[in-house]
């Protein structure tokens, strides 16, 4: 909890484990993405139910609010907001880095505690980014579903790269009982997977090209995620999604080690990086 005594209430980016970030705080520390301050809502409200300390969830959401209620015209988020001058740092909107997991969080903060604010901030943030982070046929047929970063405050696209982190985003739509939504879109993702046998960590949305300085993949769960909720849903009848699933676990066997799996260096070339799994593969 010590983390969360800044001016604004939002946990700073980084946290001195013996100072916390009471005063003193350097650049770094001022800035907390949407994702690290909104995605507490779980954890800390389980906490309040375990223990019956009620700080716990009140911070958490007091946290989700203020992201919520900072929101642009457009009703979007940005990706990174200063917690001392109550700011956003980054007006960037995004469903990649920075910002992925506070959408999800809202939902399922909704339904794990029953809490209607928790939807009703998830639905307007949800229809706003739909609205406006969509680009229909400008990169091509197959890009229509993807969403790309935009600027909060005016909706201009600001890249043209889809990030596989997005891929979470089918697993939600279930969630919320956007199934069309979810099929599509988990339907481009694949096509990704398929075209260079991993999901690039960025690549263009129509499908010609990774980013030259973030083209590998690092055994990121989201699509394999998305294709387990589709499969539940659906109850997979023509058997596409266990043939998926199937098929991404041969492909990881590739990464495989002594050790663990390794991240690949280049969808391209295949190469392995020799460093560890990130922890949210697991």
């Amino acid at each position: 909890l010590a983390a969360f005594k800044t001016p604004s209430g939002i946990p700073g980016g980084h946290v001195h484990l013996q100072k916390a970030c009471d005063r003193g705080m350097i650049d770094t520390e001022q800035v907390s993405c949407t994702a690290c301050a909104g995605t507490l809502l779980l954890e800390f409200g389980l906490l309040s139910e375990l223990t019956g300390n009620e700080s716990y969830m009140a911070a958490a959401h007091h946290a989700a609010q203020l992201l919520f209620d900072q929101r642009s015209s457009l009703g979007l988020v940005g990706s990174g907001f200063h917690v001392t001058s109550r700011t956003w740092s980054h007006r960037d909107s995004t469903i990649g880095p920075g910002s992925d997991s506070y959408y999800e969080y809202l939902l399922k903060a909704y339904l794990m505690f029953g809490d209607r604010i928790y939807l009703e901030m998830f639905t307007e943030l949800y229809v706003a980014t739909m609205k406006h982070m969509q680009v229909p046929g400008q990169y091509g047929a197959a890009s229509s579903a993807f969403l790309f970063d935009v600027h909060m405050d005016s909706g201009r696209l600001l890249k043209p790269w889809v990030s596989s982190l997005g891929a979470f985003w089918p697993a939600m739509q279930v969630l919320a009982g956007q199934r069309d939504d979810a099929t599509r879109l988990h339907s481009n993702f694949t096509a990704a997977w398929t075209t260079w046998g991993w999901l690039p960590e960025l690549f263009g949305a129509d499908l010609s090209a990774v980013h030259p300085e973030d083209p590998g993949y690092n055994l990121r769960p989201e699509h394999i995620e998305s294709t387990w909720y589709l499969k539940a849903l659906t109850g997979d009848p023509s058997g596409k999604y266990t043939r998926l699933a199937a098929s991404i676990l041969q492909v990881l066997n590739h990464s495989r080690t002594a050790c663990g799996y390794a991240p690949i260096k280049s969808v391209q070339t295949g190469e392995c990086e020799l460093v560890l799994v990130y922890a949210c593969t697991l």
